[in-house]
């Protein structure tokens, strides 16, 4: 078993850089969602705008229908056949710029 992982297929540490703050996101392609929402959008002068709703449910559709993927914080590293831990949870926008850019963890007016 590689360093890091658990024997149920978790990740608790990032092979790459050593991080231990990992994030949970669904594994589709970021080009190809947009990919077909910007197809709908295209075609929605010639469908009376139905084509935008048709592609962005098949969108949805497909967000909802593929697995999570583990995500590392600080260098982005995707672990597509991890299954996320219970301390995964969504993205932290927050946590994301401490930890990439080393900015504050106070937020602003505080």
């Amino acid at each position: 078993m590689e360093e890091g992982w658990t024997a149920a297929g978790q990740v608790e540490k990032c092979a790459l850089c050593g991080c231990r703050h990992l994030y949970r996101q669904r594994d589709i392609h970021r080009g190809l969602g947009c990919g077909l929402v910007a197809l709908g959008a295209a075609l929605a002068p010639w469908t009376f705008g139905l084509s935008l709703v048709a592609f962005g449910l098949l969108d949805l559709w497909l967000y909802r229908r593929l697995p999570f993927a583990v995500v590392c914080y600080r260098c982005d590293t995707v672990f597509r056949d991890a299954r996320p831990g219970p301390r995964q949870g969504d993205f932290d926008l927050l946590k994301h710029d401490v930890l990439k850019y080393g900015k504050s963890w106070q937020t602003p007016g505080t």
